[in-house]
């Protein structure tokens, strides 16, 4: 693996990703362009669904005929048990089935309502037809989890009901990973995304920074190796999430903890939408304690988050009908969360006006004792700048040494673009006992957007084509926002803004050559980029 950084002062960061089975569909790149890549290895979220076809005196039937329907899409496959009586659909995407069985002699039996999730091996074991009519069917509806026999994976998983019903203070469905045995959390996420992404959760032992996420088998997580999910996905567009704990197989993985897998929504043969909004604002909260100790009024805080989706069949009168809603779906879903959060108050030392002209003869350390301004053309290790006496006073007004006169730099020393510089810093407001002269409590505002389009192709029984497109925008001003180093805005005062953008596409193709060769292809690409300035724009140096 290898990164390129381009810092000026815009950096870009691609990743491209590669799953490869039998083998490798075109790679369409019509959307991004790249200035750094990354190669690493992409997943899949398609499972297996197999069962073994018997009698009512657990004799094996060969040759019965098992057909799967996706009941979002329509979508039908079909099978022949083989000669132990047994099945298996590989290449199958995670969504709600129904399984029907049939042979000579025997009843019909369906079994509705068969959810696969992502990555799933899923066994519906001994499947018993009892003698009769092959015009009678016996219906069964399934319910209830299953336990996992054709693997060995420790998983978990977020259903769509928990998805939906559950809620979330921030919206984020990392929050909802906490719903998952053995995950560990050090914080609540406060919204969506945060101002750059969200901390990945300690699961089973073992750090964020060793958990793996993906959205629909494209690496999701932030392209530096930290313990963030940076590539956002809004929780109304999620259909699932799949959690691989430990001792997955060997085409997981990349780093030693949990793969964390997000699917998102698809189109089906019906239409479905929906609108939504979510408030909060400080008007309905009261100011804290501290605030009101510090003289500080209750700061902004409000989140107004709204949002919409639709998903179907896709029709074009006289051109494309799709009657039978069974070839073409799309899903679409867009949100735009703005948040302003209030920050810790800031208290910070910042350059009088005096001191912006040159003049330090007002000026004082953190313990109010006069400051001395050095010539450094005069200084040696046996000529110091200090007053006379060595224990200064505040009084005092002639010195000695290899001080400037006065305390005053004469403009003719002045660096030009270090006094340009001094006025991205604000004015002093306040004095306080610790020597600080500025404080402020301020409000970060992040207008966020997400979007994501979802389609699905189904040009011929045994093909089915997909493609995915997503972007997220997080822009951040104020103190204290993501991706500056040590909170060095809010420590010096300066007011920041830091712009974060995520893209990303994947393409699917799986092709049944037949009843024992299915061969299924995806690529994924990615884009990043981040860019950091101070809050009032750049400042002209020259």
């Amino acid at each position: 693996m290898s990164d390129l950084f381009i810092v000026s002062p815009i950096s870009q960061r691609t990743g491209v990703s590669i799953a490869k089975q039998i083998s490798i569909a075109p790679i369409f790149v019509l959307l991004f362009s790249f200035l750094a890549s990354t190669i690493s290895a992409a997943q899949t979220i398609t499972g297996t669904m197999s069962g073994t076809v018997t009698d009512s005196s657990g004799a094996v039937i060969p040759g019965a005929a098992v057909t799967l329907v996706n009941l979002q899409t329509g979508d039908v496959r079909k099978l022949g048990t083989n000669a132990e009586g047994r099945f298996v659909f590989s290449a199958v995407q995670p969504e709600r089935y129904t399984v029907r069985v049939e042979a000579p002699g025997f009843e019909k039996l369906e079994r509705t309502n068969v959810v696969l999730s992502a990555n799933e091996n899923l066994a519906l074991g001994r499947i018993e037809l009892k003698t009769g009519k092959a015009s009678e069917t016996v219906t069964v509806i399934e319910g209830g989890g299953k336990v996992e026999t054709e693997s060995s994976d420790l998983t978990a998983r977020l259903t769509s009901d928990q998805i939906n019903l559950i809620s979330t203070k921030g919206r984020d469905i990392t929050s909802l990973l906490r719903l998952i045995p053995g995950t560990s959390y050090i914080d609540d996420v406060e919204a969506v995304g945060e101002g750059f992404g969200t901390d990945l959760p300690n699961i089973s032992g073992q750090r964020g920074r060793s958990t793996v996420s993906t959205v629909d088998g494209l690496n999701a997580s932030e392209p530096s190796g930290s313990n963030k999910i940076s590539m956002t996905t809004n929780q109304d567009a999620i259909a699932e999430v799949k959690v691989l704990r430990n001792n997955y197989a060997a085409e997981y993985g990349n780093n030693g903890g949990a793969m964390i897998n997000i699917v998102t929504k698809s189109g089906g043969q019906s239409y479905h939408g929906g609108g939504y909004y979510f408030l909060r604002n400080e008007a309905l909260n009261g100011n804290d304690y501290f605030n009101n100790n510090a003289g500080l009024p209750r700061p902004l805080y409000r989140h107004n988050i709204w949002g919409v989706n639709l998903g179907g069949p896709v029709q074009i009168p006289w051109i494309f009908p799709n009657h039978n809603h069974q070839k073409l779906f799309f899903f679409y879903s867009y949100e735009k969360p703005h948040t302003i959060t209030p920050t810790n108050p800031v208290f910070a030392t910042v350059p009088t006006a005096l001191e912006r002209q040159g003049d330090f003869s007002k000026s004082v350390d953190t313990s109010g004792k006069p400051l001395f301004v050095a010539d450094p053309t005069l200084v040696t290790s046996s000529v110091l700048c200090q007053a006379t006496p060595a224990k200064p006073d505040p009084k005092i007004t002639s010195y000695q040494g290899a001080c400037f006169p006065g305390m005053k730099i004469p403009q003719s020393r002045w660096n030009s673009s270090t006094a340009a510089l001094l006025n991205v810093f604000p004015l002093p407001n306040t004095l306080r006992s610790d020597g600080t002269n500025y404080q402020v409590q301020q409000s970060v505002d992040v207008p966020k957007w997400s979007q994501i389009m979802h389609v699905d192709f189904k040009p011929t029984d045994k093909d089915n084509i997909s493609w995915k497109g997503q972007q997220w925008v997080s822009d951040n001003i104020g103190f204290d926002t993501s991706g500056w180093r040590h909170n060095d805005d809010a420590r010096w005062g300066i007011n920041s803004h830091y712009l974060y953008s995520e893209d990303g596409m994947s393409f699917g193709w799986t092709h049944i050559f037949g009843p024992h060769v299915v061969n299924e292809s995806n690529v994924g690409l990615r884009h990043d980029s981040e860019g950091f300035i101070p809050g009032d724009g750049m400042v002209d140096l020259v």
